[in-house]
């Protein structure tokens, strides 16, 4: 069984993880192009599922209203 480190995390160890992990690394580049296109994002977040009632997680939820005229 290996052993587990000792050492504190620091902020540089989190930096260095999150920069080398894909998918944190997309799901960042995903909210900045739909920020870029005006869209109101939250980045990460709990809603309760209306059909079981149990918490869940979103990574990205993303609104974008359109104005319609006519």
């Amino acid at each position: 069984m290996p052993k587990l480190k000792t050492d504190s995390i620091k902020k540089d160890d989190l930096v260095e993880y999150l920069d080398s992990c894909s998918d944190f690394s997309f799901e960042l580049s995903v909210l900045k192009m739909l920020r870029e296109s005006d869209v109101d994002c939250e980045h990460g977040g709990l809603y309760e599922d209306p059909v079981t009632g149990k918490s869940r997680e979103f990574d990205i939820r993303a609104i974008k209203q359109f104005l319609i005229i006519g």
